[in-house]
């Protein structure tokens, strides 16, 4: 009897292991995801005006540790690897899947048709499965002052009800941090007036 018990868990171990996949199914697999990135990865750059990277190691997306380019080429470049591998991500089953966070995505001495470019870009191949966060610059304290001695960059010039009018259809959700006039304000505020929304939040989240 004790046999027969050993040897039925020795089979269910067996039929587990069987499951996983072997060194050789793995590389395969890996390679896979390397060509299909990288024809992501090359679309995007064509789109933002990027030359593509003949060396190997600018293509393989479990080697890439830098890119050859500088200034706004380098910015977009990113931008592009970033779009890139959140496509492959979303096209990948059985994973969850986090909301898409792009920080500070615009330089200060970008020009304004890279800056049409990128926003752009964004808006055309932004994820439909999750949500996109952005974050830029606006202040509206520069603005009220009307500082002559900034530089009017494109960047600078930037108002977001404009840009969500014209790059996003106006479906963007604009949210000023410090409304636009303080630094360094995020989670600043006294949060104690919303604590009954934050209870409500956390009695939906300890009940799953």
């Amino acid at each position: 009897m004790n046999y027969q018990l050993k040897k039925k868990k020795l089979n269910t171990v067996n039929s587990d292991l069987k499951e996983y996949k072997t060194e050789e199914q793995t590389i395969t697999d890996r390679f896979k995801k390397e060509k299909k990135f990288y024809q992501i990865f090359k679309s995007y750059l064509e789109e933002l005006d990027v030359k593509e990277f003949t060396k190997e190691s600018y293509r393989d997306l479990y080697k890439i540790s830098s890119f050859p380019v500088q200034g706004v080429e380098l910015h977009k470049t990113i931008m592009a690897y970033h779009f890139a591998l959140n496509k492959l991500i979303s096209e990948t089953h059985n994973i969850h899947r986090f909301p898409f966070l792009l920080d500070a995505i615009l330089k200060e001495d970008i020009d304004k048709e890279s800056l049409d470019l990128i926003l752009t870009f964004i808006n055309k191949n932004k994820p439909f499965d999750t949500q996109t966060f952005i974050t830029l610059s606006e202040s509206k304290k520069e603005q009220k002052l009307g500082d002559d001695n900034k530089k009017d960059t494109a960047v600078n010039m930037l108002i977001m009800d404009d840009v969500n009018h014209k790059y996003f259809n106006n479906e963007a959700k604009v949210i000023y941090i410090g409304d636009g006039l303080s630094k360094r304000s995020f989670l600043n505020e006294n949060i104690s007036k919303y604590s009954d929304k934050i209870e409500f939040i956390d009695d939906i989240i300890y009940s799953i």
